[in-house]
């Protein structure tokens, strides 16, 4: 699955990309750290690493993440960084060491995929990794429309994050 997510995902990232470009989530700022929760093949970061000082890619599938380290020693992505990890975050001292410092976390599609009992404290620990008035965005697909796969929006009103 790994080799073949960014012929699937690609027009998807890049409507994504253009969305941050265009509410201005992407100013180029001096130390800009830009964390991208459940990365995959690094997509995304491939197309915002020009606006950001520090990239890091976070997945839990060794397998995407291989993918992305490929592409950061071949494209020379000197700011991008790769993380293999599970939801407990803090169990990763990079990651660790981040908390209250990223300014801007990005999810996409992977926040339905986080078993109901684990968002919570999943929310928490990202929360946590967020500056003082750093931003929080996901973006997904509703459930409904035959694909059972989408985010409920039902777990919104569950899930309250305070950093």
């Amino acid at each position: 699955m790994a080799g073949e997510w960014d012929d699937l995902a690609l027009s998807y990232a890049k409507d994504i990309f253009k969305s941050y470009l265009k509410e201005d989530h992407l100013k180029a700022e001096e130390g800009l750290l830009i964390v991208d929760f459940g990365c995959g093949t690094g997509l995304l970061l491939g197309m915002m690493r020009h606006h950001a000082s520090r990239m890091i890619g976070v997945d839990a599938s060794s397998k995407m993440i291989e993918v992305l380290e490929d592409k950061i020693r071949s494209h020379g992505w000197d700011n991008v960084q790769a993380i293999c990890t599970t939801l407990a975050l803090e169990t990763n001292p990079i990651l660790a060491s981040l908390f209250g410092k990223v300014d801007l976390l990005v999810s996409t599609s992977v926040l339905n995929f986080v078993p109901q009992p684990d968002l919570p404290p999943t929310m928490k620990a990202l929360g946590r990794l967020l500056r003082p008035g750093g931003s929080f965005f996901h973006s997904d697909w509703a459930a409904g429309d035959n694909q059972d796969e989408g985010m409920s929006p039902h777990l919104w009103h569950k899930t309250d994050i305070k950093c």
